[in-house]
């Protein structure tokens, strides 16, 4: 009775920050008071030390990180996001030096909660500017150590499938820069890496969560990224970079790879 009406209040909590934190007024109201504008830089001692609050549930924390975005971003805050993602940005080499499954499951729903605040072009490129250092790193190091530990590997690829999200046309990088051929190159490999292992092997078990529905994750990645405004696809054949093509091949290959019998067991 005890836990049940804890989780009823941490629910309820829950519920009403992220009613005030994505409302227009009540969020200019909310970084005015001081007890939030501690919670704004100081999130990841009172998370874990002070108020260690939805420890044991990615999915609450994961709303946590959108709601303290969605403050971050407010039109009366006048510090540089850069200033409130430090402390995260720590947080991440510690445990990239040392990665554990619980660690990068919810630090991916921690960053995928950010970047479903980042709904504008602005808002994104600083996101994007202030993460741009960390991306190969945190892609790298979890196929490293987490391959084949399905729970990473399944946020690792939501949190990217967000990350390349051309919603309300919010990517968009400058002409000179590299950010969007650098974006599209890190997860192209992605694509084409991952998607030739689940393509060549068969997984005892459920075939759909443990091979198909990451094909499906990895697909929409491809098809967000020729959606998104990355860069111009003809600077790849120009300076014969094989990235776009590969990518491509790999989705016919993952689609290819699906039985039609499996394929009809999920359409009946």
């Amino acid at each position: 009775m005890i836990f049940s009406s804890a989780k009823f209040l941490e629910d309820q909590s829950m519920e009403l920050l992220s009613t005030l934190a994505k409302g227009y007024y009540s969020n200019k109201m909310l970084v005015k008071l001081e007890v939030v504008r501690n919670l704004m830089t100081q999130y990841r001692v009172i998370f874990t030390q002070t108020l260690p609050l939805c420890i044991s549930n990615p999915k609450s924390h994961q709303n946590l990180y959108h709601n303290l975005a969605c403050m971050w971003i407010c039109d009366d805050v006048v510090e540089s996001i850069e200033v409130y993602l430090e402390p995260l940005g720590v947080d991440m080499i510690r445990i990239l030096t040392n990665p554990t499954s619980r660690d990068l499951i919810f630090l991916f729903r921690e960053l995928k909660g950010i970047v479903m605040a980042m709904q504008t072009q602005r808002t994104y490129s600083e996101f994007y500017e202030w993460f741009s250092e960390y991306l190969q790193p945190l892609i790298v190091r979890t196929i490293e150590t987490s391959l084949y530990d399905g729970e990473v590997m399944n946020n690792l690829l939501k949190f990217l499938n967000e990350l390349v999200n051309h919603k309300n046309s919010r990517i968009r990088f400058d002409v000179a820069s590299a950010n969007g051929v650098i974006l599209f190159k890190e997860i192209s490999k992605v694509i084409v890496g991952y998607g030739k292992l689940l393509t060549e092997n068969v997984p005892s078990g459920d075939i759909y969560n443990l091979k198909y529905r990451r094909m499906k994750l990895l697909i929409s990645m491809m098809s967000r990224l020729m959606g998104g405004g990355y860069v111009n696809f003809g600077v790849f054949k120009i300076y014969g970079d094989t990235c776009f093509v590969e990518a491509l091949g790999a989705c016919f290959a993952m689609i290819k790879s699906v039985s039609g019998e499996d394929l009809l067991v999920r359409c009946m």
